[in-house]
């Protein structure tokens, strides 16, 4: 038979939460002690100092978590921009003559193997594929897709310079009402290319 210890565990205020039993000769477990904490009533918690127990009339309000530094705040709202960054630049893009192309990673990855690959599949310039664009089927010629491939090229460079100018802008603030008031929505590519 095992021999057991009761451990008296406390939460992270030091609050005494309730008894364990435990290996006797297990690991000591954290935030717990062996002494016996003290018997309370009504609101009274009982709080371990670190070598006893003392009784306060109330559980203890937690103190309120720090204020983030400006550094973190300027570092929260440059994420929210890179996160806008890929919601555009992944967002699709409508060419003209209403073709929705896809600008994910996968669908841009498949336009570029298309344009890399099509003199090696004996596919010139003025030859017609059908290319599945997000809002349907279309026969377009191998020249269109390099222009597709070109416009999102474009596009997905205009992202990221929009990107870059936000974390610029954002590196500039100094206080944070400047920083919560900076709008990451705005100054970004539209998904409509003017030309193919």
């Amino acid at each position: 038979m095992t021999d057991t210890a009761t451990v008296y565990l406390f939460d992270e205020q030091r609050i005494y939460m309730h008894a364990l039993e435990v290996d006797a000769y297990g690991p000591i477990r954290a935030r717990s002690t062996l002494t016996v904490p003290p018997e309370t009533t009504g609101t009274e918690v009982a709080q371990w100092t670190g070598s006893d127990w003392v009784v306060l009339p109330e559980r203890p309000v937690p103190p309120a978590p720090p204020e983030p530094s400006i550094e973190d705040l300027r570092a929260q709202v440059q994420q929210a921009a890179t996160d806008k960054r890929w919601q555009v630049m992944t967002g699709g893009l409508t060419l003209p003559g209403g073709i929705e192309v896809g600008t994910t990673i996968d669908d841009q990855n498949r336009i570029t193997s298309v344009v890399a690959n099509a003199a090696l599949a004996g596919l010139a310039d003025a030859d017609e594929v059908d290319f599945k664009a997000t809002n349907g089927w279309v026969r377009i010629t191998i020249a269109q897709i390099k222009a597709i491939a070109g416009a999102i090229g474009q596009f997905v460079q205009a992202c990221y310079s929009a990107e870059r100018a936000h974390h610029e802008a954002i590196a500039l603030l100094e206080t944070p009402e400047e920083i919560h008031d900076y709008d990451v929505n705005s100054g970004w590519p539209q998904s409509e290319s003017a030309e193919t």
